[in-house]
């Protein structure tokens, strides 16, 4: 490899020997500061920050997107080293910057490994995007999120859009709480699992131990009850990880929104004011936010291999043997234990194989979002989800939940499809 070098120098001074004046002069001048034309010299120019030698290399006929023996250009090296007058005087010299796919998400990853915020906006400035990614790929934003550093973040939303999930769950093992506060503005869910491991943010936090994301996730809405595809908890993650000011977060008292009584579901429901309907539909009806399904029984007590758990409509025990279903719910109970002396038991659902444990007192949650609607004057709360029709009292009117974001909900009038219907989180009637 030290021959090829040698070769390659030599090879590039006898170019030279046969140039014209303007060529040796700005040889001259590397030499007279210390460098040999040479890629691997041309390399630690950049990376050094030394624009000018950058410049004379170029003007010396170095060709400026050669790589190194260790596969580094001066592109790379001034990039990840957060050098911008190199990377302004390489494209002045004719280097084009990736726009698009790996090569441009590979110069933007760099940027933030140097935690140059003034090189991603260089960069982004000039239509470097990051765009264009297999879906498994690890997008900027992402990266972003991981090294916590919000600015990038801000700057990479805009051309990353789709990908704010990922970057979530990527900010949650990172631990920043203005990132992942920013992430949720711009509507990553709380409630949404890995696909691969069946992890909320709040678990992924809480396995890394960054106890501040923790309590912000759990303040946030995040279900400390559900399990991933292992049967474990948030808590039991950040126990297992020693980390104990997490584990204290999440074994705090039931919050007021644990606690809260299952709301009407909206399916059905005929909304009325006084017996009957007066005023716009989105002066009346507010997205108060999203939350996983209520289910329809709590725990009550635990024996060996068995538990006792009462439905919320009618207070009827029901009392259920381990393996078996509670009820005709789909839940079965899967293990029966304790968590700190207290009881606790494990569910799982047979159709969508989703996991959650219950502790007494406790509401339990099911795993599917559902938006939560406050109607009318006595802010009657109701539940919501895709697909559920409704009617307006004293009319015939009938309307539909088209679908539902952390953001937002759509509707429709049953007699004007076309015209939808947007509720605003945070809208005030």
């Amino acid at each position: 490899m030290r021959f090829l070098r040698w070769s390659l120098t030599v090879l590039i001074s006898g170019l030279l020997a046969s140039c014209g004046d303007h060529q040796a002069a700005a040889l001259k001048k590397l030499t007279g500061k210390g460098y040999s034309l040479s890629v691997a010299e041309f390399v630690r120019a950049a990376r050094a920050g030394d624009a000018q030698a950058v410049r004379w290399f170029v003007e010396a006929g170095l060709e400026p997107s050669l790589a190194d023996d260790q596969h580094h250009t001066a592109l790379s090296e001034g990039v990840a080293a957060g050098q911008v007058s190199v990377v302004e005087a390489l494209v002045a010299s004719g280097v084009k910057l990736p726009k698009e796919g790996e090569a441009s998400a590979e110069l933007l990853q760099s940027a933030l490994k140097g935690s140059s915020a003034e090189m991603v906006r260089y960069l982004i400035d000039h239509q470097v995007t990051g765009k264009g990614l297999a879906k498994n790929a690890v997008s900027p934003l992402s990266a972003a999120a991981a090294l916590g550093q919000r600015e990038a973040v801000e700057l990479l939303l805009p051309l990353n859009a789709g990908r704010e999930q990922e970057a979530f769950f990527a900010g949650a093992k990172g631990g920043d709480v203005s990132v992942l506060s920013l992430l949720l503005r711009a509507g990553a869910n709380v409630l949404e699992r890995q696909p691969e491991s069946g992890k909320t943010a709040l678990m992924l936090a809480a396995e890394a131990g960054r106890a501040q994301a923790v309590e912000m996730l759990f303040n946030a809405g995040s279900n400390r009850w559900v399990l991933d595809k292992e049967g474990h908890s948030a808590l039991d993650l950040a126990e297992a990880g020693g980390h104990e000011k997490a584990a204290t977060v999440l074994k705090a008292e039931p919050t007021q929104e644990e606690l809260e009584t299952a709301a009407r579901p909206l399916n059905g429901a005929n909304l009325a004011v006084n017996g009957t309907w007066v005023g716009e539909l989105s002066s009346l009806l507010v997205f108060r936010g999203c939350r996983e399904e209520v289910l329809p029984f709590m725990l009550d007590s635990v024996a060996e291999e068995r538990a006792s758990f009462h439905l919320l409509s009618g207070g009827k025990v029901l009392p259920v043997n381990l393996k078996d279903e509670v009820g005709s719910s789909g839940w079965f109970l899967s293990r029966v234990g304790t968590i700190d002396a207290k009881p606790r038991v494990d569910l799982h659902h047979r159709l969508s194989g989703t996991r959650l444990a219950m502790v007494p007192g406790m509401l339990g949650r099911s795993g599917r979002m559902v938006a939560v609607l406050e109607f009318g004057p006595a802010k009657e709360v109701y539940e919501a989800m895709p697909g559920d029709t409704f009617t307006l009292g004293g009319s015939s009117q009938t309307f539909t939940v088209d679908a539902i974001t952390p953001l937002a909900v759509q509707l429709h009038d049953g007699a004007k499809a076309e015209e939808k219907i947007i509720l605003s989180v945070g809208a005030s009637r």
